[in-house]
């Protein structure tokens, strides 16, 4: 499955001052995190064009904080909100660059970057996973009472996530990923019990009016901010969304939550499918020929552990509260479907009567993007978990030579119906047809290009299966053998007009209005076709 596309929010907006100097007289904690904001919000201005500059700020803010950690506290809040800041900062640097569309490290094609400037704002996944650790234990009870806000809690399961997701990265043990999954649950318990007391709390004291009340501004009285001032802990009151709201900039699957933002149904659901998503990867990971620092009774034990886990979630699904956005979120219901169908894995006939259904069953034109990159991603999780191409002596398949010959197939037909939308939502923006649009030709630009390498990519597996049937113990009629070797001769060529394709697409200019990181995440994915063609005039193909 592709790693996860994260969503990208905008720095906590404090409402001070762009203006502000950025030299001032720093003597309290408070300053220090106030002159933090500031340089975050420096960055801000320049995330979208100056890469070199952003990051420069950031690193200016990343340092103002840890001056301000070593000052003494008037209040434990202050030292709270720097700490925090300081975390949600380096986990959204890791997110926007690090795994950038859940993946590409762009800062490797980011030029004389500081040494000093990459160790402070990229310390690497483990010390942001050990920063909120260490906060979650010394802020979880302080004064009887815990300190914790519920988007600290999002934002450190969103690090565990990422860390599951990047796995390739790191040597994840069957013991650290039990003690990883228990932290997990046992956070998203805390987190959902939250989110659900504030909405049913806020439901019950909204049920006390009727259309009349509403209608009679005459019965209406004042609110008292600090007396609504909605308490964490205890579930009470209203949790007011005030000036210093943070801004949302949607770009694809998990998000990283600003403090101020509320609690709302949509942040319930985005806890859900964060969950979902999480026990999909864990499950992924126990399936994975490689993962061989997993025995044989810790993946029985964690597969356990995760089906007890996706049922408390599905009781959950089943609240009230939810009646009217459960069945209408395609990322939940498709979280959900993922874990079911990944449980039949090795199911054939399941997995292709559900995917030829969807597609086959409706116009592919008219399907949901989403839904065809969905079936895309789990196909391919299928074929990489069942069936082994590498022509090694570790060849293996759960599945027969007809049935992955089928899959493949039927992975081609999402590929395709997703090329030919990509495609033409590119058209609509290049001929101006879609208004306001400009911004999306590069991120469009790039999955298309990315469609169309999975695309050569499915053609390769196809080659190799046709290579093993002729090369079959099984002596084959001569028209057969004919009949292979014009199949892998049309194979061939099509793998290589689309990687061409892909090359030469990515190589052109998205316009003025192409953001920075998406231009460098173009320039990777060029490389991509580009290594892939150079890879096949070496071997002569």
């Amino acid at each position: 499955m592709k790693k996860q596309r994260l969503k990208k929010f905008t720095n906590k907006n404090t409402g001070s001052n762009f203006n502000a100097p950025i030299e001032r007289c720093l003597k309290t904690q408070s300053d220090y995190y106030e002159q933090g904001v500031y340089l975050e919000e420096q960055a801000e201005r320049w995330f979208l064009s100056d890469i070199k500059k952003t990051l420069k700020f950031i690193y200016q803010a990343l340092i103002i904080y840890d001056q301000g950690l070593t000052i003494k506290a008037d209040y434990i809040k202050d030292s709270y909100s720097i700490e925090y800041n300081r975390l949600r900062l380096l986990l959204k640097c890791h997110s926007d660059y690090i795994c950038a569309d859940g993946y590409i490290n762009i800062i490797n094609y980011v030029k004389d970057l500081d040494k000093d400037l990459l160790q402070v704002v990229f310390p690497g996944l483990k010390a942001i996973i050990l920063g909120f650790e260490n906060m979650y234990n010394k802020y979880s009870y302080q004064q009887g009472e815990s300190m914790l806000s519920w988007d600290f809690y999002f934002n450190y399961l969103t690090c565990l996530s990422i860390y599951i997701d990047t796995n390739e990265d790191y040597q994840i043990t069957g013991g650290d990923l039990i003690e990883l999954m228990a932290k997990f649950v046992t956070l998203t318990q805390k987190l959902i019990i939250t989110e659900i007391g504030f909405l049913e709390n806020f439901s019950a004291q909204h049920a006390q009016f009727t259309d009349e009340d509403y209608g009679d501004e005459s019965k209406y009285e004042k609110d008292n901010v600090d007396q609504l001032r909605y308490n964490v802990t205890t579930g009470d009151g209203i949790k007011t969304n005030n000036v210093s709201s943070g801004v949302v900039a949607a770009n694809s699957n998990a998000e990283i939550m600003e403090m101020s933002d509320n609690i709302t149904v949509e942040s319930l659901i985005e806890t859900l499918i964060l969950a979902y998503n999480f026990i999909f990867a864990v499950y992924e990971l126990t399936l994975n020929n490689s993962a061989e620092n997993i025995n044989l009774i810790q993946r029985n034990y964690i597969q356990d552990f995760l089906n007890k886990f996706y049922l408390q979630l599905n009781d959950i699904c089943g609240n009230a509260i939810l009646n009217d956005y459960r069945d209408k979120n395609i990322e939940l219901t498709m979280a959900i479907n993922s874990i079911m169908m990944l449980k039949e894995y090795n199911n054939f006939e399941l997995i292709k009567r559900k995917f030829t259904d969807i597609i086959d069953n409706a116009n592919a034109t008219e399907l949901a993007l989403e839904t065809l990159l969905y079936g895309i991603d789990f196909l391919q999780l299928i074929l990489d978990i069942c069936c082994s191409n590498n022509g090694g002596e570790h060849d293996y398949s759960i599945y027969t030579w007809d049935e992955q010959w089928t899959l493949s197939n039927l992975l081609n037909k999402y590929l395709v119906a997703a090329q030919k939308k990509l495609t033409i939502f590119r058209n609509s923006i290049l001929q101006g047809t879609l208004k306001d649009s400009d911004n999306q030709l590069s991120p469009t630009v790039f999955k298309l290009c990315e469609v169309m390498i999975n695309r050569a990519t499915n053609e390769e597996f196809r080659i190799l299966l046709q290579i093993n049937k002729q090369e079959g113990k099984e002596k084959q009629a001569e028209n057969g053998e004919k009949s292979a070797s014009k199949t892998i001769s049309i194979l061939k060529k099509n793998r290589v007009i689309l990687l061409t394709n892909a090359k030469n697409i990515a190589s052109l200019p998205c316009g003025f209005r192409e953001y920075i990181n998406n231009k460098l995440e173009r320039n990777y994915i060029f490389l991509q076709a580009n290594d892939a063609l150079e890879s096949l005039e070496n071997q002569g193909l």
